[in-house]
């Protein structure tokens, strides 16, 4: 099967084609983003690094973080690694990951501001720059151009991280008490590790394909369950006349609201090095 038909699959979600619209779009989340990585912290963020390590693909090593957001996984990497390069769109996303850089005492991360859909690798001097180009969940990174421009950054390694599966028992209750139709969601998105695959497969590379697994019980709070559901599904319960903050009460026990979720992270991996023959 042709690579166009694999390119194809990488599209259910319209590219953001005007960057200065992408840019106000992830600034608006940038405070999200932030609260989310300085109060829950990530498991799969430290796994993927513990991953890393075990294979050799980290501790002294030049990487890349592309679409890096509020340093999430660049962080931890640092820990590590000689230096970690962290681009985005967003100068907002940045100004937050480099004030998680200073809080964690990492001064050997960089924030880069800049547009993976459009850049230019060679001409700001990446060609077979870095021993590992790392990308999670990145737009950018959805695509045959944006693999190629991590393709042609390593002269190592490279990694892109998919969610496959994330469920969570009151985000499911909510669907089904909005009436909500099934659509594209990018964090259950098994389609886009067939696609990277064949992609790079196609090229000639020997792609690996790594799965990690998160579960989780917990309890919130009332409040947290609002912030934490509100950005979701608080203008869709506006319109249909649903008291999310009175809804999430009636779910709770004793003050608090529990909450089963899994995730499937996939990992895939390839080798740049010089070409598909490295």
């Amino acid at each position: 099967m042709e690579s166009a038909h694999y390119e194809a699959m990488l599209q259910k979600r319209p590219a953001d084609v005007d960057a200065r619209a992408a840019e106000v779009k992830w600034d608006a989340r940038a405070d999200e983003f932030d609260h989310s990585q300085r109060t829950k912290g990530s498991e799969l963020a430290d796994r993927v690094t513990e991953m890393l390590l075990t294979k050799g693909l980290l501790t002294g090593f030049d990487v890349l973080d592309v679409g890096g957001g509020t340093g999430r996984y660049a962080v931890p990497f640092a820990a590590y690694a000689k230096k970690v390069v962290m681009t985005d769109i967003s100068g907002k996303m940045l100004e937050r990951a480099k004030e998680n850089a200073t809080l964690t005492k990492r001064p050997n991360i960089e924030c880069v501001r800049l547009d993976w859909a459009a850049a230019d690798v060679a001409a700001v001097g990446w060609e077979r720059r870095f021993d590992l180009v790392f990308a999670s969940m990145c737009p950018a990174a959805r695509s045959r151009e944006g693999i190629d421009r991590m393709s042609l950054a390593s002269r190592g390694s490279c990694l892109l991280n998919q969610m496959i599966e994330s469920k969570d028992s009151v985000a499911d209750l909510l669907k089904d008490t909005l009436g909500l139709r099934p659509s594209y969601d990018p964090h259950n998105d098994r389609d886009s590790v067939q696609a990277f695959f064949n992609i790079l497969w196609l090229q000639g590379f020997e792609p690996e394909v790594a799965y990690l697994k998160e579960r989780e019980d917990r309890s919130l709070s009332v409040e947290e369950a609002v912030s934490r559901y509100s950005r979701r599904f608080g203008e869709v319960a506006t319109e249909k006349g649903l008291d999310l903050r009175g809804f999430l009460a009636g779910c709770a026990e004793n003050g608090h609201v529990r909450v089963k979720s899994r995730t499937t992270l996939a990992l895939v991996l390839w080798r740049a090095g010089s070409g598909a023959d490295a």
